[in-house]
């Protein structure tokens, strides 16, 4: 079976609190919250979390791809005009906004 990978935040005392349960389980972190979602939700539940996993990777990927454009552009200009420096702090506070609201949402 191939293995894939998922990346999440989490509040630090949130991610401790988790690996004390684990550890307490005789497990590790991952397979703790596995076992989580596999055992204990249900068909809705876990819609839900694949959908938010879906719009955070896509919003993660859009993010890094203004990014990654607008470091070109200083890279190839050796500058930057207020106006694409304004554009790329714009793009960050959209992506602020929508990680507080996914935390306030399901965290």
């Amino acid at each position: 079976m191939e293995k894939s990978r998922i990346h999440f935040l989490l509040d630090s005392d949130l991610k401790k609190k988790w690996q004390e349960i684990a550890e307490l389980n005789h497990m590790t972190l991952t397979k703790y919250i596995v076992h989580n979602v596999e055992g204990n939700l249900g068909k809705n539940e876990r819609k839900q979390i694949l959908k938010l996993i879906e719009i955070s990777t896509n919003m993660d990927s859009k993010v890094e791809n203004n990014i990654n454009q607008i470091a070109k552009w200083v890279n190839t200009h050796k500058e930057i005009s207020s106006e694409k420096l304004n554009e790329y702090l714009g793009q960050l506070n959209k992506y602020q906004r929508f990680m507080k609201e996914r935390k306030k949402d399901y965290f």
